[in-house]
């Protein structure tokens, strides 16, 4: 999941497609795709959470260090200048610009893990709380479309790569 955390931002961004589309034909206008996408995205958190705190650990295990540092973005073993657990980056090449190089991608380290739980969870508590608090508004399948689009942009600035 390290290697595909490019998912986790798509599936808000698919059901802002579907809220737009059929969200008024839904027996709850939208908000259950809602809730049910960025459930999915909290799982996948999750999910990259734990890998990525597998490999902290199996990189500590090997300097001998504890896993103290599976939130840090670098931990220097016994005066290196090499962090041991390095981000994992995947990026491909958007388009040339003359000498310029455009690419779009992702980076998990132990800081975008982290925010990655927190906005997935919060952004899920918001989905969840709405649903009471936008009951019977004229613009409530909207309203969903628009937070999933907002939480997958906030998705988006937590994996990005630069």
């Amino acid at each position: 999941m390290l290697e595909s955390a490019w998912i986790i931002p798509a599936i808000p961004v698919l059901s802002f497609v579907l809220i737009l589309f059929f969200g008024k034909r839904m027996p709850r206008q939208g908000s259950e795709i809602g809730i049910i996408a960025i459930g999915t995205s909290f799982v996948l958190a999750c999910v990259t959470a734990v890998q990525w705190i597998q490999r902290v650990e199996n990189a500590s295990s090997k300097e001998g260090l504890g896993a103290l540092a599976a939130f840090g973005k670098g931990f220097i073993a016994h005066g290196s200048e090499d962090p041991i657990v390095r981000p994992v980056i995947t990026t491909i090449t958007w388009f040339h610009l003359g000498h310029i190089k455009v690419t779009a991608g992702t980076q998990i380290d132990g800081l975008a893990v982290m925010m990655l739980f927190v906005v997935t969870l919060i952004s899920l508590l918001v989905h969840i709380y709405s649903t009471a608090y936008m009951h019977g508004d004229v613009r409530y399948t909207y309203f969903y479309a628009a937070l999933s689009l907002f939480s997958a942009s906030m998705l988006t600035l937590v994996v990005a790569p630069n």
